[in-house]
């Protein structure tokens, strides 16, 4: 849908068609990485992104309260089919130590981490009612600072700067 705009290009992340080094700062949102393999697209953002640039990205964590009780929780790295909006999707979860293990092969500092749809993941977890667990995500604020329930939020930000 953007590559009719001037200044776009429309690629796939993990073969991004931009020189070493290109860009001070690379943002990669909405859980984009589940849709590919964690150790290739990092790789590609820390390519294109200067010394000492920004990288920030999302991803869906196997840790995260909706996948608990399912064999894929807690695990590295695991292709699941999950239902958004009524519809299969098929995609990766990654738990946010083989995150972590992939930055420290790239020399990526993290800078800072934002977890959400904690509360949200929990209700559908238990009720698998997407709409009501939805208009939980409001009160994710709440239990992002109590850690037992921050290590399962489903989503995770990484801010980290190249060294």
């Amino acid at each position: 849908k953007i590559e009719h705009l001037s200044n776009s290009t429309v690629a796939s992340i993990e073969n991004l068609p931009f020189a070493n080094e290109t860009f001070d700062g690379v943002f990669c949102v909405g859980s984009v990485l589940n849709y590919c393999d964690a150790m290739v697209a990092i790789s590609e953002l820390e390519r294109v992104t200067k010394h000492s640039g920004v990288i920030i990205f999302e991803f869906e964590s196997s840790w995260g309260f909706e996948y608990k009780g399912r064999p894929e929780y807690k695990k590295s790295a695991e292709i699941v089919t999950v239902k958004y909006m009524k519809q299969p999707h098929t995609q990766w979860l990654y738990s946010y130590k083989y995150i972590k293990k992939i930055m420290k092969v790239h020399n990526l500092r993290l800078i800072d981490i934002y977890r959400f749809h904690i509360l949200s993941a929990l209700h559908y977890n238990k009720y698998d009612d997407e709409s009501a667990a939805t208009s939980l995500a409001k009160y994710d604020w709440l239990f992002r600072y109590i850690p037992y329930f921050k290590k399962h939020a489903n989503n995770i930000i990484i801010s980290c700067k190249k060294s």
